[in-house]
């Protein structure tokens, strides 16, 4: 289905990562343009680079899919261990977790929902008016999607790329890491080998991939609580998702179910309406 994986990233260590797990050529693109023909191309690429990519004239858009900004919302509480809302930035007031004189002056955990902004770090907020100011600053519009939660405090976090399974074909975790553990992020360990056990991770990870609909390919990170419980973190689209010291094999298998033209396409991917301003085509590379 494909002839290449591009990854486009300043970052070149993710590119020679993900070759050693396939044996598609890895093309390291640093996202200045873009090859004229990406007919049988798969990404690894910012949401940014994508909606560039997908207003560029002659340029083969790719079938993109992921969780959607509103699946965290549809996870059995079981799950979570906490109450979340997922909605667009313009309701955040009235939602579940803010909306109501009894939620007066509740913290909320608050973040975009599926973006990555740098001057909108997922944090506590006080009030939605905070939240609602903050994030449109750092430039989400009132029609941006939002994930709110109550507050837990997780001390061990990790990732889990799903895919099909390649016995079974159902969903399963096929790769994994640590990313942070007691305050201490993923790159204090040089390998995977020296990487934190992510064996109870995955157990706990599958059995909410078990119960819960998703796309063919995508990424559940959980993590654990104070008390040794576990709970859903968040959901990510795994072709923009840092692999951290996850087995390359599995992460490329991730990326590319997530990019299956004749997969499902409810869960097709949709630029985040804040995506707009850099949504201008890139030159095209003729050579």
């Amino acid at each position: 289905m494909f002839d290449e994986l591009r990854v486009v990233t300043t970052a070149g260590w993710v590119a020679r990562d993900l070759a050693t797990g396939t044996e598609l050529p890895v093309v390291h693109d640093l996202g200045l343009d873009a090859p004229a023909r990406t007919t049988r191309t798969a990404w690894w690429a910012p949401h940014r680079f994508i909606a560039r990519l997908a207003v560029t004239p002659g340029v083969t858009q790719p079938s993109l899919a992921s969780p959607g900004p509103g699946w965290v919302a549809t996870v059995d509480p079981k799950w979570l261990r906490r109450r979340v809302w997922a909605g667009l930035l313009g309701d955040v007031a009235d939602s579940d977790l803010w909306g109501g004189r009894w939620a007066q002056g509740v913290t909320v955990f608050a973040k975009a929902a599926e973006i990555k902004l740098d001057r909108l770090p997922a944090r506590a907020y006080g009030t939605a008016a905070g939240f609602t100011g903050d994030a449109e600053r750092a430039g989400l519009t009132m029609s941006s999607a939002v994930v709110l939660s109550e507050l837990i405090e997780f001390t061990h976090e990790f990732r889990c790329f799903v895919a099909p399974g390649p016995r079974t074909g159902l969903p399963t975790v096929v790769a994994s890491s640590a990313y942070l553990i007691d305050g201490q992020t993923w790159d204090a360990w040089e390998t995977r080998e020296e990487a934190p056990d992510t064996t109870e991770a995955v157990a706990f990870a599958q059995c909410v991939v078990d119960d819960t609909a998703g796309p063919a390919g995508y990424v559940l990170d959980v993590g654990q609580l104070a008390d040794g419980s576990w709970a859903v973190v968040e959901p990510n689209a795994s072709w923009s998702s840092n692999p951290y010291h996850c087995e390359p094999a599995g992460v490329v298998a991730s990326i590319l179910a997530a990019q299956n033209p004749t997969g499902d396409l409810s869960w097709a991917w949709q630029s985040d309406p804040s995506l707009a301003r850099y949504a201008r085509p890139l030159p095209v590379r003729t050579s």
